[in-house]
């Protein structure tokens, strides 16, 4: 259940701050809140949040840290690079991926449609054609994204 504080600002306006916690097994598991400048928003955000939370494994993913997949790409040209060097052409379309707007999301988020939407922004002529072992390298970077891997 969440609470929702209305707090006076130094203007004199109201603002709320909804909080969420779940406890299990009467320990403190995860906690959350947002701040709004309405009641009715604040209040709509908590329900919303609690629907999606109740979840079976919403709360792990929400724990989990926001790594971004340039990250992922950065790790994986660093350790791979050391065991086996790359080629050319695969380490700078990683990094040409980790450079766009996929780079910027997190993993969890990559779905297949995603990936579809990249191969044919890649395809097109602003893309420059190189997605042919994306792939490829999810599978061998040991990702499970989207049903993917």
């Amino acid at each position: 259940m969440a609470t929702i504080r209305g707090r006076k600002r130094a203007d004199g306006t109201m603002s709320y701050t909804a909080q969420i916690r779940i406890k299990k097994n009467g320990a403190q598991v995860y906690t959350e809140s947002q701040t709004f400048a309405r009641k009715k928003a604040a209040e709509a955000w908590a329900k919303r949040r609690e629907t999606e939370l109740s979840e079976p494994g919403a709360v792990v993913l929400a724990k989990t840290p926001k790594v971004q997949l340039k990250d992922v790409i950065a790790q994986y040209l660093a350790e791979v690079g050391k065991a086996q060097p790359l080629g050319i052409t695969k380490e700078k379309t990683l990094e040409r991926i980790a450079n766009s707007y996929l780079g910027q999301m997190a993993p969890v988020e990559l779905t297949s449609q995603v990936l579809v939407d990249f191969a044919l922004w890649r395809m097109s002529k602003d893309g420059r054609k190189q997605i042919s072992f994306l792939g490829e390298w999810v599978r061998r970077a040991g990702l499970s994204i989207g049903g993917i891997g």
